[in-house]
């Protein structure tokens, strides 16, 4: 993919030196685009960590866009293959939970009315605050790879080139096979043959979760 970055801090050191050597265009919500598309929201202020009180002006970054002389032009094509809507070659997924950690799972039950997944988190419904909504997917897409704590005990590394999963749609889940060859390039995903796979379009939830942590289909 091809996208602004936007951001509020970053670790200065991973992170930081990656996004430079990269050269991706991006607007740091603890620098100068602070002021012009970041906010505070002053209803959670003092109730919730500082960290969850931030917010992106969404109407804001067009005109920021302009203001930083960011190109807006791009030759990559697209993220993924869509088809017309097709059931995943796989098996029965009324709800699958994933335990992304000791602490925190997330849990998608399938509406038949919608034809979408409804995310929970950790056990309660996962709402879209302003719009008073659970969160709708028509996929599901769950990267497995290695996830492990840098030796510093803090930091995160995950490894990004490649592993297996699960694409579920429609009520039904597949599991499959994805790579990515460099960090400049996108993530493919392909069925168990090595046929690269198309999904069915809209709204797609992409997870990575470490290959020793439980996913649950049922």
């Amino acid at each position: 993919m091809d996208a602004i970055y936007c951001h509020w801090g970053c670790d200065q050191t991973i992170a930081k030196d990656t996004l430079e050597r990269l050269g991706i265009d991006r607007m740091d919500g603890g620098g100068i685009a602070n002021k012009v598309i970041f906010f505070r929201d002053p209803d959670r202020v003092g109730k919730y960590n500082t960290e969850h009180t931030g917010y992106l002006k969404g109407d804001a970054v067009p005109d920021a866009i302009d203001q930083f002389g960011f190109r807006t032009d791009t030759t990559v094509e697209d993220a993924f293959r869509f088809l017309d809507p097709e059931k995943p070659d796989g098996e029965s997924c009324e709800t699958v939970n994933a335990a992304f950690s000791d602490q925190y799972f997330s849990t998608f039950t399938y509406d038949a009315s919608s034809e979408t997944y409804l995310k929970q988190h950790s056990g309660k419904p996962h709402m879209d605050q302003k719009a008073d909504k659970q969160l709708a997917f028509t996929n599901v897409i769950l990267l497995q790879t290695d996830i492990h704590t840098r030796p510093d005990g803090y930091l995160m590394d995950v490894a990004l080139k490649g592993g297996t999963g699960y694409y579920i749609s429609l009520g039904e889940a597949q599991e499959i096979k994805w790579t990515k060859d460099a960090e400049d390039q996108p993530i493919r995903l392909f069925d168990q043959s090595g046929k690269e796979l198309s999904v069915n379009a809209g709204k797609s939830y992409i997870g990575l979760i470490g290959t020793n942590r439980p996913i649950t289909i049922s």
